[in-house]
């Protein structure tokens, strides 16, 4: 009775050629994972740093001179020292 409401088979359309043949392709990669040839990596140069000597000195005169002027803020703004008055 409830094999008429419920078919067991769905009918869906095949999947396109260019869709299988890429699907079988990123199967055939899933297992190769970690297990892949150097190949291109092997003839990539190392340029050096990523970010440039000027960026790198830009950014340590932001933080050295933040660093610096927040000490100044922070010995103007300290209370008198209690004494004898």
């Amino acid at each position: 009775f409830f094999f008429f409401f419920f078919p067991t088979q769905r009918r869906t359309m095949g999947a396109p050629r260019q869709l299988r043949k890429r699907n079988d392709n990123f199967s055939k990669n899933v297992t190769k994972r970690g297990n892949v040839s150097i190949g291109k990596a092997a003839e990539h140069e190392d340029d050096g740093l990523p970010a440039s000597k000027y960026l790198i000195a830009f950014f340590c005169f932001v933080v050295i001179g933040s660093s610096i002027v927040q000490i100044f803020s922070m010995f103007q703004r300290s209370p008198p020292p209690l004494g004898d008055e």
